[in-house]
């Protein structure tokens, strides 16, 4: 049982220290904290009890301290894993309000109540599993039934497939919880079952990590991605201030020379050398604007956060391309009274490279039109991007955040979607993005549902 407890305890941390800030994910690891208290219970009298006793460091005290610790692990499994997988499935479904959510977790654990006089304490702790099947079994059914309703009525394509993940991940494990916790023990007085649920949490432990660090789960995977760009941003950083350093004192250099070149020619006829001239002068402007583009996207980002009008902010990022562009028709779907705290130019910037990226994809000439709107959720609030270019082919899609990968060749850094990555990334929120080959690209700013106000 030690390795159930150092399980569900290293997942549990796992998550907290993820994401503390996130409702759901609180309550997933409140959940898993209390079905380890079973395997604490069960190292305590199978383990440590047993190892003091053998090499005489037991005392009456440091038995009865234990054997308390042992009776409320044991009841936090009973008890407490199903009032918290109820909270953790009310927090994933979207209707509910955060309000609502809060008035049920303090009506939902009354019947935690009870179960603490109907169940007997001593010498040793034995719950009244029949009453707790009653409504122990009710609020694992209910959770399950909300998680599954969560994953059939999500529409984000990376939400949706985290939230298939737990079911497949949770829903044996919540169904083997019922079966071998309650109604084996409440009415076939089996008490040996539960020594299967190592081999359970075995492959539920293993199977976490594989899935999560593949397909995502409560952000792990996110997690993982954003750590690995943001080093390497960081070298990136690095390098490329090297760069821009020499290319600065080369460009100071060819600056001089050329100076110095049209002063002793300037009293001779030499058309050849003034076209010479001009070369160097084209090239030194090329140099320039190309190590002032590098900067921008990759000295570090500092974010000044305000309160913006949404719509105002996106109406004054898309008026440059409506006037600029005669092909261009941007349909802008926002509410007039959501306001987002943000870093405005940041943000700004972000829809630019956008819509700039769809301006630049679209090469066959024809209409190009772009659709921004919004979703809201209890956790998130989405800005949603999206046009009818010719997408992203399936070996590009991977790639198109690393800092430098371009298709447009020649003609761009490969920087505009890190650093809109990079943005996204600081104020915690998510870049997604969701594109097939011919069918176009839709891109999802996700902002944490804290940086939304609602006027």
């Amino acid at each position: 049982m030690i390795f159930v407890l150092f399980a569900l305890w290293t997942i549990a941390t796992i998550l907290i220290v993820n994401d503390p800030k996130s409702t759901s994910t609180r309550w997933a690891a409140f959940t898993l904290y209390a079905a380890g208290g079973g395997g604490l219970s069960r190292t305590i009298t199978e383990t440590i009890i047993p190892y003091l006793k053998m090499y005489h460091l037991s005392s009456h005290l440091t038995e009865q301290v234990l054997l308390n610790i042992q009776k409320v692990g044991s009841f936090m499994n009973h008890a407490g894993a199903p009032y918290g997988f109820l909270m953790y499935a009310l927090t994933t479904t979207p209707k509910l309000s955060s309000r609502f959510t809060k008035i049920l977790g303090y009506v939902l654990w009354l019947p935690i109540v009870p179960s603490i006089f109907v169940s007997k304490w001593w010498p040793l702790l034995q719950p009244n599993f029949k009453f707790l099947f009653f409504w122990c079994v009710p609020y694992y059914l209910i959770g399950i039934v909300l998680i599954l309703t969560s994953f059939i009525k999500e529409k984000s394509p990376t939400t949706r497939q985290e939230k298939l993940f737990l079911v497949v991940i949770i829903t044996p494990l919540v169904l083997f919880q019922i079966i071998v916790n309650y109604t084996l023990k409440a009415f076939f007085n089996n008490d040996y079952a539960w020594r299967l649920m190592p081999g359970v949490i075995a492959l539920v432990f293993f199977s976490f990590f594989i899935l999560a660090t593949r397909y995502g789960s409560l952000g792990i995977r996110l997690r993982i991605e954003r750590q690995n760009l943001n080093k390497t941003m960081k070298s990136l950083v690095s390098g490329t201030s090297i760069l821009n350093h020499t290319l600065k004192n080369e460009l100071l250099k060819i600056s001089l020379f050329s100076d110095n070149i049209r002063k002793i020619t300037q009293n001779s006829e030499g058309p050849d050398l003034e076209e010479q001239l001009k070369g160097i002068e084209q090239s030194l402007e090329h140099l320039k604007h190309m190590t002032m583009r590098i900067q921008e996207h990759t000295q570090e980002i500092i974010i000044q956060e305000s309160e913006c009008n949404l719509l105002d902010l996106v109406s004054e990022a898309v008026k440059h391309f409506i006037s600029n562009h005669e092909n261009v028709k941007i349909s802008i779907n926002v509410p007039e009274k959501i306001n987002l705290i943000c870093d405005r130019i940041h943000q700004t910037e972000i829809i630019n490279n956008l819509i700039k990226n769809a301006i630049e994809a679209k090469t066959d000439g024809g209409p190009i039109e772009i659709d921004i709107r919004t979703t809201m959720s209890k956790n998130k609030f989405t800005l949603i991007i999206q046009d009818n270019g010719p997408g992203i082919i399936k070996e590009n899609l991977g790639l198109v955040m690393q800092p430098f990968f371009s298709t447009k060749k020649g003609k761009n850094f490969g920087l505009g979607l890190s650093y809109c990555f990079n943005v996204m990334q600081k104020i915690r929120g998510q870049l997604v993005i969701i594109s097939e080959e011919k069918a176009g690209t839709t891109v999802l700013l996700e902002y944490p549902i804290s940086k939304v106000v609602i006027k």
